[in-house]
């Protein structure tokens, strides 16, 4: 989560909502339920965290919003209509290298990227799209399978919002 935050803030003062890998699992179920959602992988598997940091009086129980975004402001999770426009976040890992070249390397050549313990994180902050185009947009790193951003702690989102407080500085 950290990660997360610290792209967010780093490279644009204006993103407030970004695209992350959380979904609902069961359509089903109850949006509000904290255990009916997980990160999931362009190849279709998903990983149900253990924790997950909603913001207050999230997530709502409302039939259309079962896509899960990170909110600046409140700090954590809300979950949102997948029509929404938000700037995508894309995570790329080692673990999903395809054998072509060194992952550490292609991330610091990227605009509004972060390279934190073996994982490169990435943020649209020109684009919003919505939650579809977004997970689209997170493959085009070559040689890399990525997907959206799935915020898994603290750290996570401490290291996004100091690359988006970086960013503000750099594009002003």
């Amino acid at each position: 989560m950290a990660a997360v935050k610290q792209l967010i803030t780093s490279y644009s003062s204006t993103i407030t909502d970004v695209w992350t890998g959380l979904e609902i699992i069961n359509s089903s179920g109850a949006r509000s339920d904290i255990n009916n959602w997980g990160y999931f992988y362009r190849n279709g598997t998903f990983v149900s965290p253990t924790y997950l940091p909603w913001s207050p009086s999230q997530p709502v129980n409302t039939a259309s919003y079962f896509r899960g975004a990170y909110r600046l402001s409140g700090g954590g999770i809300i979950n949102t209509q997948e029509s929404s426009f938000m700037n995508p976040v894309c995570e790329y890992e080692e673990g999903m290298k395809q054998p072509v070249s060194d992952l550490e390397q292609k991330c610091v050549n990227l605009p509004s990227s972060s390279f934190v313990d073996d994982v490169c994180f990435r943020v649209y902050f020109i684009d919003q799209k919505n939650y579809n185009d977004a997970k689209v947009s997170c493959n085009d790193l070559s040689g890399y399978n990525g997907h959206l951003a799935h915020v898994r702690s603290m750290g996570e989102l401490w290291v996004a919002d100091a690359i988006r407080s970086v960013s503000y500085m750099l594009i002003r």
